[in-house]
């Protein structure tokens, strides 16, 4: 194939080549302007705080390509009015679009461990006059206590599990609070139409602590899997299976990469 995109080496240079001055021209304009930039990445603006979080480079470089993705992709499965939860929210980039569908009338709400990252989620919430998201700066599993979470140089890579290839290099230690959904969410006995987790290798605990939740409201489940993970991901299959969920894509975890979701169909 024309400019070696059959070689993954080369791909994967031209990917970081394409990260590494995308980073240098938002870092520029971000000084010239001595304040968070703003850009707006399928109608919805995201920011650019310039303190080396490589996942907001990320979200400017290919915010319009994903949010389009996601949005055909989930669109069927998040009606009007509907309720959501986001599990590992990260800066709002998906709570965006399941804002978008489900309308001012739908509910959504999203959890952020790391207390950097849920400030800006609460920066993205009030920047793009969001009111039906409530936020939690919490992580979920299956039992409520704290945990250490590693924060890589992308926070979107963040996570409680000590392996993985994107822990490999420095990470900062941050202590942060857990608790379960069925303790958050069951209080406010509204019917749950999708539960979002993307957790780095955590979402086998954030099901075993959603146990009555699924079973009571029978969500869609949209969860990243990875081989990267494979134990816990293949103990989150498992756990669905077991509850009489069925996969929209059948999940090989010899091929699944850090960054694949999956639906499970109750």
């Amino acid at each position: 194939m024309a400019g070696g995109l059959a070689n993954p080496a080369a791909l994967l240079r031209r990917v970081r080549s394409s990260l590494t001055l995308n980073r240098w021209r938002l870092e520029l304009l971000h000084r010239l302007k001595g304040k968070t930039l703003w850009t707006q990445r399928g109608g919805y603006w995201l920011p650019f705080h310039g303190d080396g979080d490589l996942q907001e480079v990320q979200y400017q470089i290919e915010g319009d390509l994903w949010f389009k993705w996601e949005s055909e992709r989930l669109r069927k499965y998040l009606p009007k009015n509907g309720v959501v939860i986001d599990v590992g929210a990260n800066l709002g980039f998906v709570v965006l679009l399941f804002a978008q569908h489900v309308g001012p009338g739908g509910q959504i709400y999203a959890f952020e461990p790391s207390p950097i990252t849920y400030t800006k989620l609460l920066e993205v919430m009030e920047k793009n006059e969001l009111h039906n998201v409530q936020c939690f700066n919490l992580g979920c599993g299956s039992a409520r206590k704290e945990e250490t979470l590693l924060v890589p140089a992308s926070s979107g890579n963040a996570t409680i599990r000590r392996s993985g290839l994107h822990q490999a290099g420095a990470c900062r230690e941050v202590n942060i609070q857990i608790d379960t959904l069925d303790n958050v969410i069951l209080p406010f006995e509204q019917k749950v139409d999708l539960l979002k987790i993307d957790t780095e290798g955590f979402e086998d605990q954030v099901l075993e602590g959603a146990a009555e939740v699924v079973a009571r409201y029978r969500p869609i489940v949209y969860l990243e899997l990875s081989q990267e993970y494979g134990d816990s991901s293949a103990r989150a299959v498992a756990w669905l299976r077991a509850r009489g969920y069925t996969f929209e894509r059948d999940p090989d975890l010899a091929l699944a990469q850090n960054g694949d979701n999956f639906l499970a169909i109750p």
